[in-house]
């Protein structure tokens, strides 16, 4: 693992009961499986379950504890553990990074803040100054401006939330509307009454399911006068408040539903509408931060705030959606989830972050070359600058065009790039198919923006400073591409898993890597640098592709190199007998980088 993986959690809650915060239980058994030590500070503790590697410490609020005795023991945790901690990730309370920054920091440990939500404050504002990375769901949920910032989405436990088939209403049944959250102004519930009203006076029939309770004494009295509404408008037995339940029990009413609505308007992305979309159902938001998230359904989903009419006018569509497009819609938005906002893949990009930090090396290993040695002449530097680079040039074109470009299987029409550099390659893609679009993804806001100055002439590219493991777009492609970019990225499994899920059916992937030669650099006393050791061999990329599902793999020479010998125009002969064939034992032995090329699809 190199830097011992012990974290320290500092969070609200820990209860697998708990109606709102359930859900950290689940966060906190996955740290255990990818950290050997885990230490958990709270302010509360309620029923848990974790392994022997979690040990769980309250500040006693179940006990009835003072906030003065809240304060002595979180010095008195952090203090006692400190040998037992790496690292510390604070969860949504930035009162614990003010506390405790100071001490962390003189210590050295890497501070992470979890912050998902549209309001502001001075004390969030100090929290990040101390901090070391802020962590966050969306754009929209961390409003501060900060270079700490890095996008995760949400983590949402997908076993849980498991898909089912859309349910159909037989007839004579009502259509059964559910909303999950707190009891709250800020959740809207007077729209979802209103919009009722509405469907009822249309002749509509529905049921709706409230799920959530009131806490604050102001949250109390805005319950109080919903409920009065409801008795008012006579929609008792239509609208039922059934109250708080345990967050693990949210899945088995979310399966009676048909539709689960969300007025919210806190501007940040709701864990209650990402579970829904996990587990099968449509949802209806008014809240901002799901417009890049929803995709092509995004105008079938999304309606304008407080606005009750276009609320009952949605809730209505959806119930006239045929079998087929209700699946459709269920199984893009689970896919969402399972691309971008999978509890697992959530808790790996904090741990790799505080631990590991590898995107930060290779965004600041290429945008020190954009910017300082190479500039604008980084791809003459890169691809023209000897015979030996030149001929490299021509052999990786002749790849792409023999591989892919010629390749009748592949459309071109929505293409997604990571690693897009200068625009070298993505130019080459677009002059042969000039009407594609193409995604690029890049970590390098340097190269990024060499690729756009080059690409600036060609419609349909859009352009994405990313992380490509923190990257959503809310759609599919039909082909994927990436050269010279799969060593940086350490999980190579979960970087395909992602490919797949962001692939269309029977849509193409074409990669080109290097080819590691780890032995032989030892052998002649070539040092690698550790930001370049994450090259992967062809055949352990064959073996991950196999065990995702994808078919038609083949692995191609791209460059060949004749060792000792720095010479162009061999090692261009040497392509030209090798190039056609798959790779071979002794192709490869020549092969400075290779390509593979794989489908998903049912054949």
């Amino acid at each position: 693992m190199g830097t011992m993986r012990r974290i320290l959690i500092l969070t609200q809650k820990v209860d697998r009961n708990d109606d709102v915060l359930g859900f950290m239980h689940g966060w906190i058994a996955e740290f255990a499986k990818q950290c050997p030590r885990v230490t958990v500070v709270c302010l509360e503790k309620g029923e848990c379950h974790f392994p022997a590697n979690v040990k769980v410490l309250s500040l006693g609020k179940e006990e009835g504890r003072s906030k003065l005795k809240y304060v002595s023991r979180f010095f008195l945790y952090i203090w006692h553990e400190r040998k037992n901690y790496d690292a510390v990730f604070v969860h949504m309370n930035s009162e614990y990074v003010l506390l405790g920054g100071l001490l962390w920091r003189a210590w050295g440990k890497k501070i992470g803040l979890w912050y998902a939500h549209g309001k502001t404050s001075l004390l969030l504002w100090l929290a990040e100054q101390l901090s070391d990375i802020v962590f966050t769901s969306t754009p929209e949920g961390f409003r501060l401006k900060s270079k700490k910032v890095h996008v995760v989405g949400q983590g949402i436990d997908i076993e849980e939330f498991h898909s089912r088939k859309p349910r159909v209403p037989k007839n004579g049944e009502a259509f059964s509307i559910v909303s999950v959250g707190r009891i709250s102004p800020s959740k809207d519930y007077d729209t979802l009454i209103d919009a009722t009203e509405i469907l009822m006076q249309q002749h509509e029939k529905v049921r709706v399911s409230v799920i959530g309770g009131a806490g604050m004494p102001r949250q109390k009295d805005y319950f109080d006068y919903l409920k009065k509404k409801v008795r008012e408008k006579g929609l008792g037995r239509i609208i039922s408040f059934l109250g708080p339940i345990p967050h693990k029990d949210v899945p088995g009413h979310l399966a009676q539903a048909d539709v689960f609505v969300n007025m919210g308007h806190t501007g940040s992305l709701d864990k209650a509408v990402l579970e829904a979309m996990a587990s099968g159902l449509p949802v209806l938001t008014c809240n901002e931060a799901f417009s890049g998230v929803l995709g092509a359904h995004r105008d079938l989903l999304m309606y304008p705030k407080r606005d009750a009419s276009a609320l009952a006018q949605n809730i209505k569509r959806i119930a006239r959606l045929g079998s087929k497009e209700r699946q459709a819609v269920t199984s893009d938005l689970r896919a969402i989830i399972e691309c971008s906002h999978s509890k697992k893949d959530l808790i790996k990009k904090i741990v790799e972050w505080l631990f590991g930090g590898e995107p930060v090396a290779v965004a600041e290993h290429y945008n020190e070359r954009a910017r300082g040695k190479y500039g604008e002449n980084y791809e003459h530097h890169r691809w023209f600058a000897t015979p030996v680079l030149k001929a490299g040039y021509d052999m990786t074109k002749a790849a792409i065009e023999r591989y892919a470009l010629k390749e009748k299987r592949i459309s071109f029409k929505d293409c997604l790039e990571l690693g897009p550099g200068p625009g070298t390659w993505t130019k080459v893609f677009l002059e042969s198919h000039p009407r594609a679009r193409f995604d690029c993804v890049d970590i390098s806001k340097e190269m990024l923006a060499l690729s756009q100055k080059a690409l600036g002439t060609f419609k349909g590219v859009r352009f994405f400073e990313s992380d490509f493991m923190d990257f959503y777009p809310g759609k599919q492609y039909d082909f994927f591409f990436s050269s010279r970019a799969l060593e940086y990225l350490p999980d190579k499994e979960a970087l395909f898993a992602k490919v797949a899920s962001m692939l269309k059916q029977d849509g193409v992937g074409f990669i080109i890597t290097k080819t590691p030669k780890y032995l032989r650099s030892s052998l002649i006393g070539r040092n690698i640098a550790s930001l370049h050791r994450g090259q992967i061999s062809p055949r352990a990329v064959k073996t991950i592709l196999v065990r995702l599902g994808f078919r038609h793999i083949a692995c191609y020479p791209v460059t060949m190199y004749i060792p000792i010998v720095k010479s162009g125009a061999l090692n261009a002969l040497w392509y030209r007998i090798w190039g056609g064939r798959r790779l071979n034992v002794i192709s490869e032995f020549f092969s400075e980088s290779y390509c593979v090329i794989f489908s998903k699809d049912d054949n």
